[in-house]
C-alpha cells in the first residue's frame, strides 16, 4: 500500500512539472535560446587636401560630432597618423606626382574627403587643369578600391587685398556639379560638399584662407551633412535575428484531477533572528583637515631658451610665374618640449603675401614669424609647421635666424 502511493505521488508530480512547462511554452515565458554577433565595421575616412585640411581645425570638430552620433568612424592618414593634409601643396601637382598612390596603400580608407584646388588658384592655372587633376586622382582611389565612396568640396573662399579669387573659384565649384555627376558610379560614388555657399573669407578665416572658429563649424557641419548621407549607406546594418519559430506544442490532455494534494504543512515559523540589528554606533570620522592646496605654478610662462642647433629647418616650395607657396618644418631635435620658437628671415629673399598656421610681423629688412597659441610647443622629437604665400620668385639660397 505504501508502494502504490509514492508511485501514484510520482507520477501526479512529472505530469505537473509537464503541464507548467506547457503552459510556459503557450505563454512564452519560456522562449529558444538565441544569439547573434553584433558585427561592427569601423568606417575608415581619409581627409585629404592642402593646409586647410592640415592645420586642425575642423577635423577635430567633425569626428567628434560623428561619434557623439553614434557612428563608428575613424580619421586615417600618414599625417601624423590620422590625415592626408600637406600644407601648400597644388592639387595639380600632387596628381602629377602619383604620391596619392603611396598615401592610400599605407591606409586603405573605405572614404576620401578631398578640399583641394585652393594653392592652384594662387597660379590660376584654370579650371579644366584642376578638374583633370582630380580626375587623376579619382583614379588613383579606385585602384586602390573600386568601391570607395569619395566625397569632394566645393573649396571655400579666398580673400585678398592684392587679387580677387572669387570668380575662378567661383567658376570651378560651378564645374564641379557635372564633372561629378559624369565620373560618379554606383559603386564608387562621388559627392559633392558645398563648402562655399555661406563662407565668408573675411568673417569665416583668420587670414583670409584657413578657418577659424566660426569657419571650423561651418566646415564640420557641411561634411556631417553629407558624410552622414553617405555613411548611412555604407554602414551595414546590425542584422536582425529571425527568431526561431516558436513550435507549438501538441495539446496536453488535461489529465482529470486525480488526488488533492495533501496540504503542504506550513513550516514552523522557524527562528526569530535575534535582533543584531542594533548596528555598531557609527563612529563620526575625526574631521580630517583638508589641506590646503598646494598651488604648483604652471612651468609654461617662460619659454626655455632654445640654442640654434635644437631646431632644425626644413622648407618645400611650389612655384608658378607670378608666385609660390612655401611649405615650412621646424623639428626640435632636441631631447625635451620646447615653449616658443621664432624664424627671422630677409625680406629680401621673400615679399609675403599671406601666411597660415603662424603670424608675421616686419621689422627692418626682416620678417619675424612666430607661432600660433596652439603650436607654439614643440614636443621632443616633433615637428610643426606653417606657410606662406610669396610674390614674384623665392630666393634659391637664402639665410635665417631659427630661436
Amino acid at each position: 500500500m505504501i508502494k502504490h502511493q509514492k508511485s501514484k505521488s510520482g507520477l501526479l508530480s512529472r505530469l505537473i512539472i509537464v503541464l507548467v512547462l506547457a503552459f510556459a511554452m503557450i505563454q512564452g515565458t519560456i522562449t529558444p535560446v538565441c544569439s547573434a554577433e553584433t558585427a561592427t565595421t569601423t568606417v575608415k575616412i581619409m581627409p585629404l587636401g592642402d593646409s586647410i585640411t592640415d592645420c586642425d581645425f575642423w577635423r577635430t570638430k567633425l569626428f567628434t560630432k560623428l561619434a557623439n552620433n553614434g557612428y563608428d568612424v575613424q580619421s586615417v592618414g600618414n599625417q601624423y597618423g590620422n590625415h592626408e593634409g600637406h600644407g601648400g601643396t597644388c592639387v595639380i601637382n600632387i596628381a602629377n606626382s602619383g604620391q596619392l598612390s603611396t598615401w592610400l596603400s599605407t591606409t586603405n580608407p573605405d572614404i576620401v574627403l578631398m578640399h583641394y584646388g585652393t594653392n592652384d588658384m594662387f597660379g590660376l592655372p584654370g579650371t579644366t587643369a584642376i578638374l583633370n587633376a582630380y580626375t587623376t586622382l579619382v583614379g588613383e582611389m579606385r585602384a586602390n578600391n573600386p568601391n570607395m565612396k569619395i566625397v569632394v568640396c566645393q573649396i571655400i573662399p579666398i580673400y585678398s587685398s592684392s587679387y580677387d579669387y572669387s570668380a575662378p573659384i567661383e567658376e570651378l565649384n560651378a564645374a564641379m556639379v557635372s564633372w561629378a555627376a559624369n565620373l560618379t558610379t554606383d559603386e564608387s560614388p562621388i559627392l559633392l560638399c558645398d563648402q562655399y555657399t555661406g563662407f565668408d573669407a573675411q568673417v569665416d578665416t583668420y587670414d583670409g584662407i584657413h578657418p577659424n572658429e566660426s569657419g571650423s563649424q561651418k566646415m564640420c557641419d557641411n561634411y556631417y551633412e553629407t558624410l552622414t548621407t553617405m555613411l548611412n549607406s555604407v554602414v551595414t546594418p546590425t542584422p536582425v535575428v529571425t527568431p526561431t519559430p516558436v513550435v507549438t506544442p501538441t495539446p496536453v490532455v488535461t489529465p482529470t484531477p486525480v488526488v488533492t494534494p495533501t496540504p503542504v504543512v506550513t513550516p514552523t515559523p522557524v527562528v526569530t533572528p535575534t535582533p543584531v540589528v542594533t548596528p555598531t554606533p557609527v563612529v563620526t570620522p575625526t574631521p580630517v583637515v583638508t589641506p590646503t592646496p598646494v598651488v604648483t605654478p604652471t612651468p609654461v610662462v617662460t619659454p626655455t631658451p632654445v640654442s640654434g642647433d635644437t631646431l632644425e629647418l626644413s622648407t618645400e616650395v611650389n612655384a608658378w610665374s607670378t608666385g609660390y607657396t612655401m611649405n615650412v618644418n621646424i623639428k626640435n631635435t632636441s631631447g625635451s618640449a620646447i615653449n616658443g620658437w621664432k624664424l627671422i628671415i630677409n625680406k629680401e629673399d621673400f615679399n609675403i603675401s599671406n601666411i597660415w598656421c603662424a603670424q608675421v610681423t616686419e621689422s627692418g629688412d626682416s620678417y619675424i614669424i612666430t607661432p600660433m597659441s596652439w603650436n607654439q610647443t614643440i614636443s621632443a622629437g616633433g615637428t610643426v609647421n606653417f606657410g606662406f604665400q610669396g610674390v614674384g620668385a623665392p630666393a634659391s639660397d637664402f639665410t635665417y635666424v631659427l630661436e
